[in-house]
């Protein structure tokens, strides 16, 4: 079990780095009673 979550805690950085390589904005990140959100936000002519 403790591998899983350690391969889950790199999924964030990788989207950020991904991101970040791409030129493009950084998502937002909240964390709700739901689950943990990711907004993606994109470039007007993307």
């Amino acid at each position: 079990m403790a591998g899983m979550i350690e391969a889950w805690g790199r999924g964030i950085e990788r989207i950020m780095q991904e991101c970040a390589a791409a030129g493009v904005p950084v998502p937002d990140l909240r964390c709700e009673q739901t689950g943990l959100w990711t907004v993606f936000h994109f470039l007007p002519e993307q």
